[in-house]
């Protein structure tokens, strides 16, 4: 099987009420790909229709080096945690691969995705609103 060098993955998916644009994920990959001297190839994306991803859950599973995304946050999802830990963590086929992260210019490990991924999914489970806080406030008198 041929290893895919570098594999740039665009979401188009919402989540955490963020919807980054597919053609500025594409623009900061591509500065990013010229900056770090990496080879860049066309963008892989999700389906409008689905936020289970499901491209990433196949791409995923054959061998590649380099993973280009975005942002950590626009793949912090139940299903994207899942995926790695069925098919990254669990195997060697990428365990050495490297994730990039262009919005914030960072070089990461699969094990270090996982746990921000997981740190922003506990983190989200318990935040609250910012009227809940307010309201929380007024109902202790604190104001």
């Amino acid at each position: 099987m041929d290893e895919i060098l570098n594999l740039i993955y665009v979401s188009n998916i919402r989540l955490h009420g963020m919807q980054i644009p597919t053609r500025v994920q594409v623009k900061f990959a591509r500065d990013y790909c010229i900056k770090k001297e990496l080879d860049f190839s066309l963008p892989v994306s999700e389906s409008w229709t689905s936020n289970k991803f499901e491209l990433l859950q196949n791409i995923i599973t054959k061998p590649f080096k380099h993973l280009i995304i975005f942002s950590d946050l626009l793949i912090s999802s139940p299903y994207v945690l899942m995926v790695i830990e069925n098919n990254l963590l669990n195997s060697e086929l990428n365990k050495k691969a490297k994730v990039h992260l262009t919005f914030s210019n960072e070089e990461i490990e699969m094990q270090e995705l996982h746990k921000r991924i997981n740190s922003i999914l506990r983190n989200k489970k318990y935040a609250l609103k910012y009227s809940e806080i307010k309201a929380l406030l007024k109902s202790k008198k604190m104001f």
